[in-house]
């Protein structure tokens, strides 16, 4: 069985990025906690093209300085970008 975080990563990895963004976005209205599916939601966005709607995002899911630096770091990739 999978989760929503490996049908997220498995959209990515077909390259289907919008795609990956909705079902993270999905999971996260449908009461997911978790801050992997924010951050994927973030870079599926980004990586689709969006780049300011995705860094408003992340400061909307509140990922600045977060613990894991994977996570973290996606700040300065967006702003980079």
């Amino acid at each position: 069985m999978t989760g929503p975080l490996d049908e997220v990563l498995a959209l990515e990895a077909a390259g289907l990025f919008l795609s990956a963004h909705d079902r993270a976005i999905a999971a996260l209205s449908d009461g997911e906690d978790d801050d992997r599916l924010r951050h994927r939601a973030v870079l599926a966005l980004a990586r689709g093209g969006a780049t300011r709607p995705a860094l408003t995002l992340f400061h909307r899911f509140k990922l600045a300085g977060h613990a894991d630096p994977d996570i973290a770091a996606l700040e300065g990739r967006l702003l980079k970008d």
